[in-house]
């Protein structure tokens, strides 16, 4: 098995919305999708000008019944990038506290994130970023999972390139965003809101967060480590103090455990 076998799709349909109703985001070329459909995935459909659709979302009244609370009788399309060119990937969505949801994405072609607040309606929440959004670019090669924490900040979790390295070559990228949907200068390195967490079992290895999860003082990351070029990789857990983003000594004596 290659190295690039173990490195899991970008498309993701997650995070249940709260008592019976699950979200599920999907893809059209060049929008963002949301619908309201049965509580299970439905097979990923092909429009009539070749561009693709994939489906989820809360259930309605009935079991498998669209939810008109939502959107425009149950569905909603948002387009993301300013070029109906490009493909707007939408891979999570979120409850908030506050109520509504917040919609992760991402713009392969431009490497783009993309956070959008909807209220439960599926309005566009325009309090949140700039006029209900946030799109950042950021060094990310795949985004892979998000969450928001106690602090209702939101993170960003994915995986980015060293610069010169070889393709395979990655590591855990995080940023972090404000309650508002602003860059958190806390976090990152050199007062920006990203970090890279090389980890490097192997030199060069393929090294990928795909979840995480926070407490009131900890982001706890989970992934892959590369141990060997035989085709070894073992689980990876990251801890990362919430505070400023550095990793946590105390455990594991790095913060870094496989």
């Amino acid at each position: 098995m290659t190295a690039s076998e173990h490195i899991p799709s970008a498309l993701n349909a997650r995070r249940a919305r709260p008592a019976s109703c699950l979200l599920v985001l999907g893809l059209i070329t060049s929008t963002i999708v949301s619908a309201q459909l049965p509580a299970a995935p439905i097979p990923e459909k092909t429009s009539s000008d070749g561009r693709f659709a994939f489906n989820v979302a809360p259930l309605g009244t009935l079991p498998g019944a669209l939810d008109d609370s939502f959107g425009t009788e149950g569905r909603m399309t948002i387009a993301v990038d300013p070029s109906p060119t490009l493909e707007d990937h939408a891979l999570i969505s979120a409850p908030r506290a506050s109520g509504g949801s917040l919609v992760y994405g991402f713009l392969p072609s431009t490497g783009d994130v993309v956070i959008n607040a909807r209220t439960d309606a599926g309005a566009n929440d325009p309090s949140y970023g700039v006029n209900g959004r946030v799109i950042h670019n950021a060094a990310f090669l795949t985004v892979e999972d998000a969450a928001i924490d106690n602090l209702g900040r939101v993170i960003i979790v994915g995986n980015t390139r060293p610069a010169g390295a070889p393709s395979l070559a990655l590591d855990p990228y995080l940023c972090r965003f404000t309650a508002g949907g602003f860059p958190d200068t806390a976090f990152g390195a050199n007062s920006s809101h990203c970090r890279s967490y090389p980890v490097d079992a192997l030199a060069n290895g393929t090294d990928y967060a795909t979840a995480a999860t926070t407490d009131a003082g900890s982001i706890y990351v989970a992934g892959q480590v590369q141990l060997n070029t035989q085709g070894d990789y073992d689980f990876l857990v990251l801890r990362i103090n919430a505070g400023d983003g550095t990793l946590v000594s105390s455990f594991d004596g790095d913060g870094i455990l496989y």
